[in-house]
């Protein structure tokens, strides 16, 4: 009898197993499991909760190496976003306020606030959503779906296909490790087109309690890469909400279009 243990002691022995960390198979989780790891990973959904106000700087590296210095301005709970950079010893603007997106583009002969175009709206749309879609999914009416595990580029990832409430598709992939997610691949309409794009995350840093990238690389799908590289990012500053309204086009410039 010593020598014999029981169905029930078995099984009793295998659900004590499956709940050590490290011994529980990658391929055995779920997907609450991962977006619980993910959370706990970047700081807790507290730390979430209190992040009203974002400001960022950094610059942006564009194919062929340019460069251009910017600082970005997010109200996430109000879902705005607003980047200004320097190009070509010109100031741009491009913002959404939380419904509408505008511009202004020197360098493409826009020297006034112009509302973006289609393509370039659900773009901004997506970028004033701060933390992305695996955070509070249901709450913006996202759907999420765990694939599976899967190998990128010798890396083990959790894969987590991203169904967003615009049917916009993103396929997600988070080390199994850390939970941290280091690639997203998805189809942005570019000029009336659809292009694959592939953004690479890393150089995670803290920041105020949060564990954020400080490196965001996007590859299109001609192989033209551009980069976002952050310098400084701050939590809470006081960020004056008007910054991200459209501003009123000049009188001047509404006697030229007359």
């Amino acid at each position: 009898m010593r020598h014999i243990l029981s169905s029930a002691l078995i099984a009793t022995l295998m659900t004590f197993l499956l709940t050590v960390p490290g011994l529980s198979s990658a391929s055995d989780t779920d997907l609450d499991t991962v977006l619980a790891g993910y959370l706990e990973t970047i700081g807790g959904q507290a730390a979430i909760d209190n992040t009203n106000s974002v400001s960022a700087s950094g610059k942006l590296v564009f194919p062929g190496g340019m460069e251009a210095p910017f600082t970005l301005k997010f109200l996430p709970k109000a879902q705005k976003m607003r980047m200004d950079f320097e190009f070509q010893g010109m100031q741009a603007v491009s913002a959404y306020d939380g419904a509408q997106g505008w511009s202004v583009m020197p360098f493409m002969g826009k020297t006034t606030a112009e509302p973006m175009a289609d393509d370039q709206l659900k773009q901004a749309r997506d970028q004033a959503d701060f933390f992305g879609p695996l955070v509070n999914h249901k709450d913006k009416g996202h759907t999420l779906e765990l694939v599976g595990v899967t190998d990128i580029e010798g890396t083990e990832a959790y894969h987590i296909k991203a169904t967003k409430a615009n049917a916009d598709v993103e396929d997600w992939y988070l080390d199994t490790e850390y939970y941290l997610p280091f690639r997203v691949e998805a189809v942005a309409t570019m000029m009336g087109q659809e292009v694959a794009t592939t953004t690479t995350l890393g150089d995670y840093k803290e920041v105020d309690g949060l564990l954020l990238p400080y490196s965001i690389q996007v590859n299109f799908g001609n192989d033209a890469q551009q980069g976002i590289v952050i310098e400084a990012m701050q939590l809470n500053p006081d960020i004056d909400a008007s910054i991200f309204d459209m501003p009123a086009t000049p009188p001047a410039a509404e006697n030229e279009a007359d």
